[in-house]
């Protein structure tokens, strides 16, 4: 398998996505087809998962032949090395990534100058056991009854503020009104305004969840501009990205147990 990015956009993008990986767990699921590359990570607790699926066209070049029809190639990264790695990385430099046959314990990595006045750095990253790492489980379809569309940077913004007075945030949604607060001695309270929902007539939505972990699931906005929270009762809310190129980046939040 061998990949690379030349865009300056898409670069940047990439690197923001990596950061992304590092902040919900360390090890990642790498998951390479001749079509798509995918992506699998759960945080330490297993309260969160993410799941993305990239289209290897979105790549400047993109080359997996496999021996068998059907065939992937299934790796586990380190995300914390990978972000350091890729804080290396300036606008001046082209990525490139291979697995090697016969190197199949390490991933490399060649960050390439494209101006003297820069150097090329070039890395091999140490994969992660497959045996000792959790793989996530794909998760099933569910018809929701809430859809509702945010700006990921103002979404950001309030959760931020709502860490001021909480380490819990609820989330309240039904056909008339959408608020998130923080419960506790002094709440805080945001209305959030919007005109992209979609609601099951008569269906409520109440539920908490962690502030901290929340927050982690709301991408910077230069990675995508507009989330879309996905809700049911008793079930994992679902925040869907959709990225440019025709990816797609999910994370599914479990609820707490309200007192």
């Amino acid at each position: 398998m061998q990949l690379s990015i030349h865009d300056k956009e898409k670069k940047e993008v990439f690197a923001s996505f990596v950061c992304i990986l590092k902040n919900t767990a360390r090890d990642v699921h790498w998951i390479f087809t001749p079509e798509t590359w995918r992506i699998e990570a759960t945080d330490a607790s297993q309260i969160s998962l993410l799941q993305s699926v990239w289209k290897t066209s979105w790549f400047d070049t993109y080359s997996f032949s496999p021996t068998l029809p059907q065939q992937e190639l299934a790796i586990v990264v380190d995300a914390n090395d990978l972000a350091n790695i890729f804080g290396a990385k300036t606008d001046k430099h082209n990525i490139h990534m291979e697995c090697r046959e016969g190197q199949e314990d390490a991933l490399f990595i060649r960050l390439e100058s494209v101006v003297k006045e820069e150097s090329t750095k070039t890395f091999r990253h140490s994969l992660l056991s497959a045996e000792t790492s959790f793989r996530c489980t794909q998760m099933p379809v569910i018809e929701y009854d809430a859809e509702v569309e945010l700006p990921t940077k103002h979404l950001r913004d309030v959760l931020s503020q709502l860490a001021d007075f909480g380490h819990d945030v609820d989330i309240y949604c039904d056909e008339e009104v959408l608020y998130v607060e923080t419960p506790g001695n002094t709440s805080m309270r945001v209305d959030l305004n919007t005109d992209a929902t979609s609601m099951v007539e008569q269906a409520k939505y109440d539920a908490k969840y962690s502030l901290q972990l929340f927050s982690k699931a709301v991408v910077p906005s230069k990675l995508c501009g507009v989330v879309i929270l996905n809700m049911l009762t008793d079930y994992p809310m679902k925040l869907h990205y959709d990225i440019k190129g025709g990816n797609t980046l999910d994370y599914y939040l479990a609820p707490k147990i309200k007192d």
